[in-house]
């Protein structure tokens, strides 16, 4: 692990390399909430949510790392509805898993209402029509309140997801 976290860009203790210091907006003790830098950039509101350490993946991430990027997706939720009507969804892609190059990001775009009530839908319909271009895997994992990504993935295995505000959300296994 010790060049890929040396290399990092996302690793806290590696951002002033990278100049993206001035970016963080909260800091918990496991993890950091900060606005994007680099591409892609989805617009106005979206943010990460990144373990202050090295980590790959969520079901990687002790429970604590794990409960503190629940404690700030809520109070995303909460903000974003609360001062703009919007709602969340929160995606992560793990992948490249042997070499364990990429930090974990919990990406969070904030919608409109009626883009937000489309969206299970047209994820889950991307996930079924487009699995070719990312994995021969087919199934579709539903994701709840008591199974999030922690246990509905094993942590060996690369994966997307994507979670509607805190109401479950969808993964889908990805060929290694």
């Amino acid at each position: 692990l010790g060049e890929a976290e040396a290399r990092c860009r996302y690793c806290l203790r590696n951002l002033h390399r990278h100049e993206a210091k001035h970016l963080v907006i909260a800091m918990g003790e496991y993890v950091y909430m900060a606005l994007p830098h680099g591409l892609p950039w989805f617009g106005p509101g979206h943010v990460y949510i990144a373990p202050v350490e090295h980590e790959v993946c969520s079901p990687r991430l002790e429970k604590a790392a794990y409960a503190e990027i629940g404690m700030f997706k809520k109070s995303l939720v909460e903000m974003y509805f609360k001062t703009q009507r919007k709602e969340v969804i929160f995606f992560e892609t793990c992948i490249d898993l042997t070499r364990q190059r990429r930090h974990l990001l919990v990406e969070c775009i904030p919608l409109t209402r009626a883009d937000a009530s489309a969206a299970p839908s047209f994820f889950k319909q991307a996930l079924l029509e487009n699995g070719d271009e990312w994995t021969h895997q087919r199934k579709v994992i539903p994701l709840t309140e008591d199974r999030g990504i922690q246990r509905a993935v094993p942590r060996e295995l690369p994966y997307f997801s994507v979670e509607f505000g805190l109401s479950g959300g969808l993964a889908q296994v990805l060929d290694p």
